[in-house]
Parts: structure tokens; sequence; C-alpha cells
């Protein structure tokens, strides 16, 4: 299964996968600096284990405790090599949740997902060469401003997040 982040998964091609499944420090320079000029808007999940059938586009969301698992340690690699990012008190009540959510063998939030996106996203710009600060700036443009941190953290750590946050998730203060 390869993953790319895309416009439209019908636009799927060698240039745009970032990364494949099981191989995600493997990241394509050429493919980021085309999937940055091209924009990219939603994950899309295809398996290619048979070229000559063509490409199936499957679930991107699947919340298999292996894929979790994985994710879940490739985010906190990533968010260890930026300074304080792993003590920053709303990563940290986020990588908490996502992990006790996998543990209960429950299903992730929305929220909790598209944090493990924004990261391992993030991450994979990094590998593909763009400074942090550079990648980040890149991840904030296709994820929805605040979708990035749940509800039950923006009201814990309320003081570190703005307006938009509560905002997007139709809270107040």
């Amino acid at each position: 299964m390869r993953l790319a982040y895309l416009d439209d998964p019908n636009q799927l091609t060698d240039e745009n996968i970032l990364f494949a499944a099981g191989e995600r420090d493997a990241v394509d320079p050429h493919a980021v600096a085309h999937v940055l000029e091209t924009g990219f808007l939603a994950l899309a999940a295809v398996a290619a284990d048979d070229p000559e059938e063509g490409a199936t586009t499957v679930d991107p969301f699947t919340d298999d405790a292996k894929l979790v698992d994985a994710d879940l340690a490739a985010a906190e690699r990533h968010l260890a090599m930026i300074p304080d990012a792993l003590q920053y008190g709303p990563n940290k009540a986020m990588l908490v949740s996502i992990r006790s959510t996998n543990a209960a063998d429950d299903a992730l939030s929305a929220a909790q997902r598209t944090f493990l996106d924004h990261e391992l996203l993030e991450a994979a710009l990094v590998r593909g060469g763009l400074s942090q600060e550079e990648a980040h700036q890149a991840v904030v443009t296709v994820f929805p401003h605040g979708s990035n941190y749940s509800p039950d953290v923006i009201r814990q750590f309320s003081t570190y997040f703005s307006d938009t946050y509560f905002k997007y998730w139709g809270m107040t203060r």
C-alpha cells in the first residue's frame, strides 16, 4: 500500500507518492516538490499490489492497531527532533490520548487521526529536504486550522490556543 496526499485520488502518480507503508523513512524529494507545487488536501491510501490491475483506492483512515502504533512511533520520532515539542503540553496530551484510545482498541477521533497525519506529513517533508519551519508552514495549509487538537486538549490548555481552534470545534472560551 502506498500513501499520497492528493486533491483527487485519480491523480495518483509515482511523482506524488510521499512514502510507502512500512517505509515511512524513505521519501523522494522530487515527490515532495511535486506535491508542494500542486497542492494536496486529502489523504488517499492506494493499494498497488498488482500494477496490471491498476491502483485501487482504499480507506486511508484505518484504525488498525499496528498501523496506529507505527504512526504514533513515527510522530513521536519526528516531535523528538523539534526542541521541546514532546514536552509541549498539548502535544503530550494528544499522544497520551492516542495511545490510550489505541490500547482500548477504540477508533481514533478525527482530531487524533489529524494530529498523527499532520506530524507524519511534516516529518516526510523534512526528510524530503524542507526545513522544519517550511514543512510546518506547508502542512498547516493541508488540514483545517484547529483540527489537529481535540476539544478536550484545547479546553485543558486553553491559553495555548487561539479562538480559531475553539471556533473549529464549535466551542467558546
